[in-house]
């Protein structure tokens, strides 16, 4: 980012508009600037409609395009390090910044960014309770209730609070854990244990229940070990590397069918057709995209967003525009998948036949869920662990 002096939250906000309204002529040679990306005011109402700003944001805004960063994880500024220099408290978690898309009084599309400092989080009693306030609370009302809350402006924050709500009744009723009291300590104990053991039951493994729910003991023991050895300082980043290579051995423990990680994230130029002749090749592979995307899903993408709890660093530039482009053309053709079986290899068609991972690459609410390079739990709630 600037070398000079930080930004400030509006010229973030221009630079993310250039990038997702694809002005080209700012980033782009003259000759190339020609290019059919831009949406139409259909593409942008769409995307107004389905309310997935904000996490395009997320990635862009936590993705290391600049330079000025001594970090002794990885070369690269994230614009939220950029910005923190103005707003410390993004460092220890006590301030939290958000976007919304919306339409101007002249049919112009605009985003709108939102900063919440510390005092105005305290009264609303952490992040999640403060979105939570927006919400009807009555289960009849709420399904009728089709805006998005403040401060994260998520399409799914409703469902998940939901889904808390559920769950911590179902503890309540059974007696099975006393929670704590307070309400942000509350729902966050609920969300971990639930999102710790949804990941594992949702890998597609062959498994049992029971064997999952073994599984997400282990998984759940290893990651808090690994939170509560984290650090406090700005730079205390945990490896989704160092993460993924124990919990993998985790899962070769309880599924002889898959493969070591070194077959199957392996560089090579023909990973993938040397994976889908492999008997358990596409087993594998699938089950390893589904933690890996999970753990974003259900866990890293709600402790950020609808917590504030967790900072993410993703260092590969070109993921983003890659799925910056997948949505841009779901955008432009209504969502419509990217392709045909007429146009499919054989070896595509295998791969789509034997694993389910081009329809969640192709739903343009989940595009954006992707496991970071590095994550930390901000200071502020490692006193949860």
């Amino acid at each position: 980012m600037n070398k000079d002096s930080p930004r400030d939250i509006y010229e973030m906000v221009e630079m993310f508009e250039d990038i997702l309204f694809m002005r080209t002529e700012k980033f782009m040679e003259k000759d190339d600037s020609d290019l059919d990306v831009a949406l139409s005011s259909k593409s942008y109402f769409l995307l107004g409609s389905i309310g997935i700003t904000g996490r395009i944001f997320r990635r862009w805004y936590q993705t290391t395009w600049g330079w000025n960063n001594s970090s002794r994880w990885f070369r690269g500024e994230t614009p939220r390090m950029e910005l923190a220099k103005r707003h410390k408290g993004l460092i220890s978690g006590e301030t939290y910044f958000s976007v919304q898309l919306v339409k101007d009084e002249q049919d112009n599309f605009k985003i709108i960014p939102s900063l919440y400092g510390k005092e105005e989080i305290s009264k609303k009693y952490g992040i999640f309770d403060f979105g939570r306030s927006f919400l009807p609370t009555k289960i009849d009302g709420r399904e009728n209730f089709h805006l998005l809350p403040p401060p994260n402006y998520d399409p799914g924050f409703k469902f998940f609070v939901n889904m808390l709500e559920e769950t911590e009744r179902d503890i309540e009723e059974s007696k099975s854990e006393k929670l704590p009291s307070d309400t942000e300590s509350r729902f966050w104990h609920v969300f971990w244990s639930d999102a710790c053991i949804t990941i594992l039951l949702n890998c597609e493994l062959d498994l049992s229940r029971h064997r999952l729910i073994e599984m997400s003991a282990m998984f759940r023991a290893f990651l808090e070990g690994t939170i509560l050895n984290q650090g406090s300082q700005p730079d205390d980043y945990i490896s989704i590397d160092g993460i993924f290579n124990s919990v993998w051995k985790v899962f070769q423990q309880f599924d002889k069918k898959l493969l070591p990680l070194d077959e199957i994230i392996s560089k090579s130029k023909n990973q993938t057709s040397h994976l889908l002749k492999k008997p358990t090749g596409p087993y594998s592979l699938n089950a390893f995209y589904n933690f890996g995307n999970l753990f974003d899903e259900l866990l890293l993408f709600p402790a950020d967003r609808y917590f504030g709890a967790v900072e993410c660093v993703w260092t590969d530039q070109q993921n983003f525009l890659n799925d910056l482009m997948s949505s841009i053309y779901l955008l432009k053709n209504n969502l419509q998948p990217f392709r045909t079986n007429k146009t499919l290899t054989k070896e595509q068609k295998k791969f789509i036949d034997e694993t389910n991972i081009q329809e969640k690459v192709e739903d343009i609410y989940r595009i954006w869920f992707a496991p970071p390079t590095y994550f930390r739990v901000l200071p502020r709630f490692l006193k949860y662990f």
